[in-house]
């Protein structure tokens, strides 16, 4: 299957640095994150990823600062359980981190300039 063209600005090119490398920590077998929602997203991305240079010391890197903001915000929201996360600044990914399920979650990200 080919995987869908994108083409991006530098600036918004980065927003890829970190699905990528937690796509590429996710596929060791020793993952810390598990994170197959990035690793199918990059998986469909028709893109050159060796532009970012990401290489094994980021990519398990970003995965211990994701795992350590996962974990600090799960054991928030099991002492604050209708709390409303707001997820500021999360890219071109939207939604939640893969490992944290909680009932109110909105993303937001900077608008596309026209």
């Amino acid at each position: 299957m080919a995987g869908e063209k994108v083409h991006l600005t530098k600036e918004k090119e980065t927003l890829l640095i970190t699905v990528y490398g937690k796509a590429l920590e996710s596929r060791l077998p020793n993952s810390l994150l598990k994170d197959h929602f990035a690793d199918e997203a990059v998986r469909r991305i028709d893109y050159d990823f060796s532009g970012l240079k990401v290489d094994d010391n980021l990519d398990v890197s970003l995965a211990i600062r994701a795992k350590t903001l996962d974990d600090w915000t799960s054991a928030f929201l099991a002492k604050n359980p209708n709390a409303i996360v707001l997820h500021l600044g999360c890219g071109s990914i939207r939604g939640y981190s893969a490992s944290i399920r909680h009932k109110t979650w909105s993303g937001s990200t900077s608008p596309t300039p026209r």
